[in-house]
């Protein structure tokens, strides 16, 4: 099992989060967001979700977060002008 840090928590992010966590893939995750508190809701989703999946310590952090990871995955963007194609 490995740590892994995801930089950015939107749809992409936390989607990656989630999968990692349910598969069993990691032991820890490290979610970081420049809104921290989107970064704490999806980590709350992913803990209210464990029951189904493998027992992960998943947080939503700063970059410090990052150390000790084996990989960082950034998912973070800016985000998209209405109208423009996702």
């Amino acid at each position: 099992m490995s740590k892994v840090a995801i930089i950015g928590a939107g749809s992409v992010g936390a989607t990656l989060a989630y999968n990692l966590s349910i598969k069993g893939i990691v032991s820890e995750l490290a979610l970081i967001d420049v809104n921290r508190d989107k970064a704490e809701a999806e980590v709350l989703d992913i803990i209210h979700g464990m029951p189904l999946g493998q027992p992960v310590a998943a947080v939503a952090t700063d970059y410090s977060g990052c150390a000790g990871a084996e990989v960082a995955v950034v998912t973070a963007g800016a985000k998209q002008k209405p109208g423009r194609p996702a």
